[in-house]
């Protein structure tokens, strides 16, 4: 059914923007045109061969094209170009030729002309000229480094902003500069530290200790009520445990904190975060033995972006 799906989408794509060719708004893309381009886009990658997947992108990228030249000052466009963008990549990957590798850096060159309202949009393009310029022979150092603090004002304060520096951070140390990695590192840890994708980036990849890094996030206890870490537990002592029914030994883990927590008289409240997505988020086995700990849901448990942050296997 899927695949089936996907051969009429593809099919029928370019004759459904043709029925836009009189369009004469240059504003916004209508929705009927951008939607087929959408899910035949979504809809190539489950090709079942390269040769299949290969036609699909070549055909989104065709008919992405044509709403460009119907809608040529549109914002819109942007979203078009990066759909042209990622298919370009995709093919790439298949085919690595020199033409392929073209088109990508061309349509590259054309998305980082949109304005810094579309910086998600903007930023892969960015990245990838940023890093073929650095790369580039006839660049100083002290310039490779001058571009690479220019994208990161650029970014500053963007939806983008957190990834931008993680690859920035990861350019600098490539390039051996100390001095600018740290920097970059540093803006990460101390203006990023609520976000777990960031922690996760650099505990990972710089080893920097968990301990540095204070937890942050919103989640929701088994009662549905919600907790900010640590916004709403200011002045309180806690301690944040994750935890699964498949640790070897878990009962004598939990006799261990439970020890823990008897000896400090009960000063610190625990909150349990299982990691088995456990549709009671674990409170029966905290019943079971006899723990008064705080269950809290942990949406994809083991995978979540808290656990892979903060948390430790």
């Amino acid at each position: 059914m899927i695949k089936l799906l996907a051969i009429i989408c593809l099919g029928s794509l370019l004759a459904g923007i043709q029925g836009f060719a009189d369009e004469t708004n240059p504003g916004k893309i209508p929705e009927a045109a951008m939607f087929p381009v959408e899910q035949s886009y979504a809809a190539a990658a489950s090709q079942s061969s390269n040769t299949l997947k290969r036609r699909a992108y070549k055909k989104v990228v065709r008919s992405s094209k044509t709403l460009l030249k119907q809608y040529p000052e549109s914002n819109d466009r942007y979203q078009l170009l990066n759909i042209i963008f990622k298919c370009q990549q995709n093919l790439m990957m298949i085919n690595n030729t020199q033409e392929n590798r073209d088109d990508v850096f061309a349509t590259a060159r054309e998305i980082v002309k949109a304005p810094m309202e579309f910086p998600k949009i903007r930023l892969q393009p960015d990245i990838l000229l940023l890093r073929a310029k650095v790369a580039a022979g006839d660049m100083t150092l002290e310039a490779r480094l001058k571009s690479i603090k220019e994208m990161a004002e650029l970014y500053f304060e963007s939806d983008a902003e957190a990834t931008c520096l993680m690859h920035l951070t990861l350019i600098a140390k490539d390039l051996e500069d100390h001095e600018v990695f740290e920097e970059l590192k540093l803006n990460l840890s101390s203006r990023f530290a609520q976000d777990a994708e960031v922690v996760a980036f650099l505990r990972e990849r710089f080893k920097v200790s968990k301990r540095d890094m204070r937890f942050r996030g919103t989640f929701r206890t088994l009662k549905g009520k919600t907790i900010r870490f640590p916004g709403d537990l200011i002045g309180h002592n806690y301690l944040v445990c994750f935890w699964s029914t498949k640790t070897p030994d878990i009962q004598k883990r939990f006799a261990l904190i439970k020890e823990y927590q008897e000896k400090t008289n009960g000063h610190f409240k625990i909150f349990s975060f299982n990691l088995d997505e456990l549709e009671d988020a674990g409170q029966s086995v905290l019943t079971a033995n006899s723990l008064d700990w705080k269950a809290m849901h942990l949406p994809k448990g083991i995978n979540s972006k808290a656990f892979l942050g903060y948390g430790h296997a």
